[in-house]
């Protein structure tokens, strides 16, 4: 161990070393600017390695960027996105059979493809006209409000 620190040591040796103590430091003026912008930063690498996998699986099925020459159909993939979160979470099934990869691997990718497609004018967007499913949770989180005490009250009454 010791020997592979010595070894990163000497391999660092002419590279730039990062400061510590920053108080002495002026603020940059491009972080003024750099701050107001999308941090591309704040999605978690495993997010994007796991998603690229899914991509490079698609890739070998189907080729790179299929979908950016050929109309995505929004419902086939929002399936997809539904089928492997099914399996991820009432299965607790962690890979895919077909492929290897992740089912969250395959949810970032599908979900990835649909925001390209929309981004390029290449979605065909199927979803139903509006529905209520917003305003019914919200009712529901109003429902909850006077439930949950009753069925507290109910538990604790039982377990006497």
């Amino acid at each position: 161990m010791v020997q592979e620190s010595n070894q990163h040591d000497q391999e660092m040796q002419g590279v730039p070393q990062t400061v510590n103590d920053k108080s002495s430091l002026r603020s940059n003026p491009k972080d003024r600017f750099g701050s107001k912008k999308v941090s591309v930063t704040k999605l978690p690498a495993i997010g994007i390695l796991h998603g690229s996998m899914g991509m490079m699986y698609g890739a070998s099925q189907y080729d790179s960027y299929n979908w950016r020459g050929n109309a995505v159909i929004a419902s086939i993939y929002v399936d997809a996105i539904i089928r492997h979160m099914l399996a991820w979470f009432d299965e607790r099934e962690e890979i895919a059979g077909d492929s290897g990869v992740t089912h969250l691997g395959h949810i970032i990718a599908n979900a990835s493809i649909i925001l390209d497609a929309q981004a390029t004018g290449n979605l065909i967007d199927d979803r139903p006209t509006g529905g209520t499913a917003s305003r019914e949770l919200s009712r529901l989180q109003e429902l909850l409000k006077e439930l949950l005490p009753r069925w507290e009250k109910i538990k604790a009454e039982r377990s006497k």
